[in-house]
């Protein structure tokens, strides 16, 4: 199975850039400019890692009390950077 969140990030965050023309996808880019925005996407996904305090009370009243949300969303997010 290959790992896409990493490049569906990059290529959301190259969408939103002032600069990423809508009508040439990032998977048109040269290779210099997509690593770039894969760079980008990687430390994007990794400040995701740590959830902030609301996210923490959501997803313990979510998980009924259990602590056991959080290291599920620790995985998940390692699995979205392995680098597939």
């Amino acid at each position: 199975m290959s790992n896409k969140m990493i490049e569906r990030v990059a290529e959301s965050i190259w969408s939103a850039m002032i600069f990423g023309d809508p009508k040439e996808p990032l998977v048109k880019q040269d290779e210099q400019i997509k690593n770039h925005y894969k760079n980008v996407a990687k430390a994007t996904i990794e400040a995701m890692r740590e959830p902030t305090e609301v996210m923490v009370k959501a997803g313990y009243d979510e998980a009924d009390g259990s602590h056991l949300w959080r290291e599920v969303w620790k995985v998940m997010i390692d699995e979205a950077l392995k680098d597939d």
